[in-house]
């Protein structure tokens, strides 16, 4: 009856407060705005069975001056016969230019032979934009990995092979290269099911499938973050190959530099990569271990992620209709009040007066009593996020009282993307007809940044989450053009919540819902077929197909090219709710677990979901494996949407007992989880790992994705199906002597190599395994990141079957940019005793208060130890203890006597006898 209760209570809450617009659409009248979303439908390539083969049309090119130095190869391409233009405008004329950059990375560019000025931006992608990577000193064909062929015959064909075994990694052999001002193509052949990764982001498989397509061409609207094999958010072309060979493994990376629409045809022996614009912007990495490539591309091309604050990996929460701030006051106490962390609190458009950036609601989240709950908030160690979307309202020229000083700010520094030359911009987000800062020229920065200092000093805000940072519009083309005098409007859609409306409030909930909660399940299924009753969809006129558009000699045609994207938004159009192709710049013109482990190839560690789902209603069960799931990526929030039911951790008691278990281990982490981003941010490491980058020589773990590892150390199995209350997993590298032990009992697992373990995991229970060979460092959790910075230090120390491990520690003040201080500690234990070795300014004096050791075959009955110069003491009788656990775990105590200069402030060694 919970569910069906919160249902039933937060009715009035989900449609109390709403934006001062007219009607939702389409209940109100169609605004011109929504009748300017109009653009023909068009059949991608890729499903169009009329559409040309550029392979059989093409003649591809000849290559001829060519010079081979030791540093690379230059080349001019010539058309090699008659031009073709299937998709555009052939470029007869192409540069090549092939270049190792070092040991393990080689560079092969084509591009327009001849530039000239006002085009280059068409082909040339400024590395302002994109890092683009320059050679190394002293890098040449010698003592690089990687070695680079071609051919003439029949046309220009190149490869890329492995210089110590010559096995070809990228093979054009057989294919021609097709390049057009609107079209480009390059086919490479592919070893019988191949095994690759990669090309974020999409909702699909880990390892792709070999008959899928690939597109990217940034896009959003409210469901497309749940549909399947679809374009995103953001556009990462670059791919992680595995080969498999003799019980052992090699891995590569190929990285396509280039940020047009791009469709990547995968299918059963060739990878088809084709794209719109630009040019061919190449770089293949050798590897040769999976973890190698990812530290190569991330560290020697796109550059390493940011570390974040330490603060930024607690738990934070966000509803869409928190009405106030008495509203987020009651979700930070009933957090409290249930014994569960939360870092922070965040704030979705409703605490902005009609979606506007940098204002407040009033009467709602009025600026003084916002200062009052700031006060407390920071007082408490904890932080306030409020959303930003990057797109200002343009208020009506009409209404004197619609006045919006960020606008006319904005329009004073010329900040905003141009509609051509003549005017600004205008689609529809959130808040009605909007432009968009131009952050190519320096001006918008400026703009932005003044209305982030401004808003500041009204507001104490901690950081702002980006929504919506696509360059989307919900409308097709510059709608808002003479249209001014209808703001607000409402976007052209209904949203969530909307009163009147046939997403009034949401009745979905989960799979099995109708199992464990049959009475709710059946109420909510007749409101949800009452309300669609009562609100139909109305009837839209069908948009028309039109046929592909074909090349024009001369002409670019940016908004229907003669090659069409698989792009999912309805009729595949390019225009469709994003910003058109066609729009210009001030500087001329210028054209969920396996989403983790997506992002960890391409550099983007800091990764969440919107835990216990933002569309539909969450239940007791699945908000519980949830909140146990999101445990592990770092970015750890719960949001979901104004139409549905509350979900916060503390609604349901068992979802509570579950999350305070699995928060506080979270939290007692936090230190290992810093280390890794400290890692990923000097080397290009990776914090949430497949198990096959661990474990690279076993190929049954090729497609594992269903568990993960947090860094080198910690194996995930979570629970993905509903009703379950056991979950089966794989203990990789048991057939070389590996040993994983629980987290829990720290007893170590008996398995077989290769077998899927069936494990216990009741619905308050993870399965979390240590790996055998480890020292993560542990505080014990406080209720904020501050307050466990602030315990004393733990070690626990798994053994592998030598009785050794390792493992190491990063620590700063948690918060600046560029620290002033570091330190580094390195551990390591062997021979029954832990050393240390400390560097670094950083100032840490919490001492070090106990050492778990798991796997210890010996009984020892004495501590001895030395911390700094001091010598070798007897720490056992009164302040040291050993204390054996079960099986073979021994519990250290008492060290903080031993310790209490601070831990970390000299070296440290601990003998065992």
């Amino acid at each position: 009856m919970l569910a069906h209760t919160i249902l039933l209570g937060l009715l009035p809450v989900v449609i109390a407060q709403q934006p001062q617009y007219p009607p939702a659409f389409p209940l109100g009248r169609p605004t011109l705005a929504s009748a300017a979303n109009y653009a023909p439908s068009v059949t991608p390539n890729v499903a169009d069975p009329t559409a040309p083969n550029a392979q059989e049309e093409c003649p591809g090119y000849k290559a001829s001056n060519v010079q081979e130095t030791n540093t690379g190869v230059t080349a001019d391409l010539t058309l090699a016969g008659p031009v073709c233009s299937v998709y555009g405008n052939d470029i007869e004329e192409l540069s090549l230019s092939v270049e190792y950059q070092s040991q393990n990375r080689l560079s092969v560019r084509i591009y327009p032979k001849y530039l000239v000025p006002g085009n280059e931006s068409l082909y040339i992608l400024s590395p302002t934009l994109t890092p683009q990577p320059d050679a190394e000193p002293g890098c040449t064909k010698a003592n690089s990995d990687l070695v680079f062929t071609w051919s003439n015959t029949p046309s220009f064909q190149f490869q890329v092979s492995r210089a110590s075994s010559g096995e070809v990694l990228f093979d054009t052999y057989g294919s021609v290269i097709v390049f057009e001002d609107q079209f480009l193509e390059l086919v490479t052949s592919m070893k019988p099911e191949y095994n690759i990764y990669g090309l974020a982001e999409s909702l699909r498989s880990f390892r792709l499938p070999h008959n899928f397509t690939q597109t990217f061409w940034n896009a959003y609207n409210l469901d497309n973050d749940q549909e399947l094999n679809v374009n995103g958010h953001s556009v990462h072309p670059m791919y992680l190959e595995t080969r498999y060979a003799n019980g052992s493994s090699q891995s590569h990376g190929f990285y396509a530099r280039n940020a047009h629409g791009q469709d990547w045809l995968l299918a059963a022996e060739t990878v088809t990569y084709r794209t719109i614009g630009g040019s061919f912007d190449l770089y293949f990495v050798s590897g040769p271990t999976p973890k190698g490539v990812i530290s190569q591309y991330q560290a020697g091309i796109v550059n390493t992620p940011v570390l974040p604050a330490y603060w930024h990996l607690g738990f934070h929460q966000v509803r869409w209709s928190y009405q106030n701030w008495t509203n987020l006051q009651e979700v930070i106490d009933g957090y409290a009040d249930a014994g569960i962390q939360l870092e922070g609190i965040m704030n979705d458009l409703d605490y902005l007066q009609v979606n506007r950036d940098f204002t407040d609601n009033p009467g709602h989240y009025d600026i003084r009593p916002g200062k009052e709950f700031l006060d407390r908030l920071h007082a408490a160690g904890q932080y306030y996020m409020p959303i930003l979307d990057p797109n200002i309202y343009v208020p009506n020229p009409n209404n004197a009282s619609d006045a919006y000083p960020t606008y006319d700010r904005g329009a004073e520094l010329q900040a905003y993307i141009r509609n051509g030359n003549d005017s600004w911009y205008y689609g529809v987000e959130w808040p009605g007809f909007s432009v968009w800062p131009d952050f190519i020229v320096p001006q918008a920065q400026q703009f932005w940044t003044e209305q982030f200092l401004e808003f500041h000093q009204k507001l104490d805000y901690d950081g702002f989450w980006l929504d919506v940072s696509d360059a989307d519009s919900f409308c097709t083309g510059s709608c808002g053009q003479g249209l001014l005098g209808e703001n607000p409007i409402h976007v052209p859609f209904a949203l969530p919540g909307d009163p009147n409306s046939s997403v009034a409030v949401d009745y979905r909930y989960p799979e099995m819902f109708n199992v464990t909660n049959a009475t709710e399940a059946a109420s909510a299924s007749s409101a949800m077929m009452s309300q669609a009753a009562a609100y139909p969809t109305p009837l839209v006129t069908p948009t028309p197909t039109v046929g592909r558009t074909l090349a024009t000699p001369g002409v670019r045609n940016l908004t229907f090219p003669p090659y069409a994207i698989n792009n999912f938004l309805p009729g595949h159009s390019l225009l469709k709710q994003v910003i058109s192709p066609n729009a210009t710049h001030n500087d001329g013109p210028y054209n969920s677990t396996e989403y983790a482990l997506q992002f960890s190839i391409v550099g983007i560690p800091y990764f969440g979901v919107e835990t216990c789902g933002f569309n539909g209603n969450a239940d007791l069960e699945l908000c519980t494996r949830w909140m146990q799931l999101s445990a592990w990526f770092p970015l750890y929030r719960n949001h979901n949407n104004r139409n549905t039911i509350a979900q916060e951790a503390y609604r349901w008691a068992t979802t509570a007992e579950a999350t305070r278990r699995i928060m506080n281990i979270r939290y007692s982490l936090l230190p290992y989880t810093y280390t890794l981003f400290h890692k990923a941010n000097v080397a290009g490491e990776t914090v949430l790992r497949a198990l096959a980058w661990e474990f690279p020589d076993e190929e049954d773990l090729k497609a594992v994705e269903t568990q993960f590892m947090s860094g080198p150390s910690l194996l995930i199995t979570p629970v993905l199906t509903p009703l379950a209350t056991t979950v089966q997993g794989v203990f990789p590298g048991l057939a070389n002597g590996t040993i994983w032990y629980d987290w829990y009992s720290l007893q170590a697992i008996s398995a077989a190599p290769g077998e899927n373990k069936t494990l216990a995991a009741p619905l308050e229970h993870q399965p979390i395994h240590v790996r055998g060979g480890s020292i993560i460092p542990i505080q014990q959790a406080g209720n904020t990141t501050a307050t466990s910075r602030k315990m004393p230090w733990s070690l626990l120390i798994a053994l592998d079957k030598n009785g050794e491990a390792v493992g190491e520690l990063y620590l700063d003040d948690g918060i600046s940019l560029a620290p002033n201080a570091t330190k580094n500690v390195e551990l390591s234990y062997a021979n029954n005793t832990l050393r240390t070795s400390v560097s670094g300014q950083y100032e840490d004096a919490l001492p070090l208060a106990n050492v778990t050791i798991a796997g210890i075959k010996s009984r020892p009955h004495a501590v001895y130890g030395q911390h700094g110069n001091h010598g070798w003491k007897t720490w056992s009788g009164g302040r040291a203890k050993l204390m054996h656990g079960d099986g073979d775990v021994l519990f250290v105590t008492g060290l903080d006597k031993a310790t209490q200069s601070g831990a970390w402030s000299a070296n440290l060694e601990l003998r065992l006898q």
